[in-house]
């Protein structure tokens, strides 16, 4: 058995180095491809509720509308309205936007959250 040349003994550091590079790569890109699958699924599920509250959103609109509980004027002018609360006419809302305010007069909707148990008082 011949004993490595000086070239071998000076490349064995760097080589060794190269094949853990290699291996490292070839873990990130599987890392890399299940993170790619993962957010199709992710937007493929996105894309499916949007379609459904889309879906639903334009059933009660029309059945609203048949009902005559509003004009398609006002529908427009509500949605106009809507539109513009983020400051932005764009037919987008800003996300924290979603929810609308109360009516004036309107009593505000309750949390979701119970309220600690404590003593009652009367008035």
């Amino acid at each position: 058995m011949e004993s490595p040349s000086r070239l071998e003994l000076a490349l064995r550091g760097p080589l060794a180095a190269v094949a853990q590079l290699e291996q490292r790569t070839r873990a990130l890109a599987l890392v890399s491809a299940h993170r790619r699958t993962q957010t199709a699924r992710r937007v493929a599920e996105l894309e499916r509720d949007l379609a459904r509250v889309a879906l639903v959103v334009r059933a009660l609109a029309e059945l609203a509308l048949e009902r005559g509980l509003f004009t398609d004027a006002q529908l427009r002018r509500k949605f106009d309205e809507a539109d513009l609360a983020d400051g932005v006419f764009d037919a987008a809302l800003d996300p924290k936007l979603v929810a609308p305010k109360p009516a004036r007069g309107g009593t505000a909707r309750r949390s979701s959250k119970s309220k600690p148990k404590g003593k009652r008082t009367t008035r």
